[in-house]
């Protein structure tokens, strides 16, 4: 499911003329917790997209760091995986390690 619904939002990306990459998140059940992709290069958006892409417009719009926002802070992050098409840079490698994901 992860792995799966990752490559659809490199899809999307790609679509949507941005960077190809995509992610998501799943509990342990692995069940979809949050999914996003790049938006760094996207044409720019409307302010409502915001609530599905909070750092769109921005050069923080990696789709890890897009997926990461959208999990609620009381869920236990250690029961959870995050799946992503390429390898996380190093930003977004220290975030996910900040936020505690497991």
């Amino acid at each position: 499911m992860g792995a799966r619904a990752a490559l659809e939002q490199q899809w999307h990306g790609l679509a949507a003329g941005g960077l190809a990459c995509g992610s998501t998140i799943v509990n342990s059940d692995g069940k979809l917790v949050a999914l996003g992709r790049n938006r760094t290069y996207e044409p720019p958006r409307d302010v409502e997209r915001r609530a599905v892409a909070p750092l769109q417009d921005t050069r923080l719009a990696h789709a890890e760091l897009n997926t990461l926002a959208l999990v609620p802070t009381e869920i236990d992050h250690v029961r959870l995986t995050l799946w992503s098409t390429q390898h996380p840079c190093a930003m977004c490698a220290a975030a996910i390690q900040f936020v505690g994901v497991g």
